[in-house]
């Protein structure tokens, strides 16, 4: 960890003490990683000395954690939120099971994303930017976007999988997602159900993942997958006709309803596509809104 500081120029406040951090964790209700607690002893905060970047002193990220709930951030992976950009989009060490000492950027305006396996892998990575005036974290590509695993990210993957179901939709869209990220090609076939999950936010998720591997497998999978969609597109558009309402499916996965033009979100539609109503759904949203555009 010393060393990871000097190679970025960090300058370091003075370490914290035993009791700081026993009073920290007693007040946030987080137990600090053997990383962040080793990190925290060393140094109680630090500034990179090439630019502004800063890793957070214990009293700051007390003092941000009210904020962090306020803003719904989930509570469930226990996030330490210990540096950004100056721009609330923190990098949080996960301080709960199953992804205890994993980093995870958690944006206030999009979803949350797993970066880095460990906080000194994530201090590694800022050693490209030492000799930069300004550093920029977004610009840090994920160590999860190459094709390396370590047999603990699959087995905390296949962790975070088996108890998405028990969770509510927020913390298992992120345990959905989170998951497949940490597995690998190997586990082509545990990613390829997602595909087809009720919520698209983890279906598009699964689509990424499965097209930054190499095999024939997840090739196949995303073709089935992109298949079914042109399938159900075509579906809906013979349904709307059949009941009068004229409707043009353009580049085989957009639909357009006419007058308007009113364009239908078929990804929304495809999570519903299961309903026994659906259909019932699909005529009376679709007048809805035709009915909306004639009103304006």
């Amino acid at each position: 960890m010393k060393n990871l500081l000097e190679a970025i120029n960090a300058e370091a406040s003075l370490g914290a003490t035993e009791a700081d951090i026993t009073a920290f964790e007693g007040q946030t209700g987080l137990k600090l990683p053997e990383s962040l607690h080793a990190l925290y002893i060393q140094c109680d905060g630090a500034i990179l000395s090439q630019g502004e970047l800063k890793i957070l002193p214990l009293a700051t990220i007390q003092e941000q954690m009210t904020g962090v709930h306020r803003w719904g951030f989930l509570e469930c992976w226990g996030y330490f939120p210990f540096t950004d950009n100056n721009d609330s989009n923190p990098f949080c060490v996960c301080c709960h099971a199953p992804l205890i000492g994993y980093i995870v950027q958690v944006p206030h305006d999009d979803t949350a994303a797993i970066k880095f396996r460990s906080l000194d892998s994530f201090l590694a990575a800022l050693q490209q930017f030492a000799d930069e005036d300004y550093w920029d974290l977004h610009e840090m590509p994920s160590e999860f976007e190459g094709p390396d695993r370590t047999a603990q990210d699959i087995a905390v993957g296949r962790e975070l999988l088996k108890m998405a179901p028990e969770m509510d939709e927020l913390e298992q869209r992120d345990a959905l997602r989170f998951g497949m990220w940490l597995l690998s090609e190997p586990q082509v076939g545990e990613i390829t159900p997602l595909l087809e999950h009720r919520d698209e936010y983890v279906r598009d998720d699964a689509a990424r993942r499965l097209a930054a591997m190499q095999s024939s497998e997840a090739s196949q999978a995303l073709d089935k997958a992109k298949n079914e969609m042109r399938r159900f597109v075509q579906q809906c558009a013979e349904r709307l006709m059949q009941a009068g309402i004229k409707a043009t499916v353009i580049k085989e996965v957009n639909l357009r309803l006419e007058p308007g033009p009113v364009w239908l979100n078929m990804e929304g539609l495809y999570s519903r596509r299961n309903d026994t109503d659906f259909y019932d759904f699909l005529l009376e949203r679709s007048r809805s809104l035709l009915a909306q555009k004639v009103r304006k």
